[in-house]
């Protein structure tokens, strides 16, 4: 379980994490999705960080099975 300081508890608190897959279209007409961590703490439910990772890539080709 990760932990982290927060600043509204002043103290190291273990964090709660949840993910959602954001899609976006680039200029090509391409999918790129992205999860996004978003990481509050457990005790307050304050929100301490969020980080971004690129998952895949897909074209509309591909999602239409062409």
């Amino acid at each position: 379980m990760p932990s982290e300081y927060c600043p509204k508890c002043k103290t190291i608190r273990n964090l709660r994490a949840s993910i959602v897959i954001k899609k976006t279209k680039d200029k090509r007409g391409k999918i790129k999705e992205t999860a996004v961590t978003s990481y509050h703490c457990e005790e307050c439910n304050s929100f301490i960080k969020s980080e971004e990772k690129k998952t895949r890539t897909k074209s509309i080709n591909d999602l239409l099975d062409y």
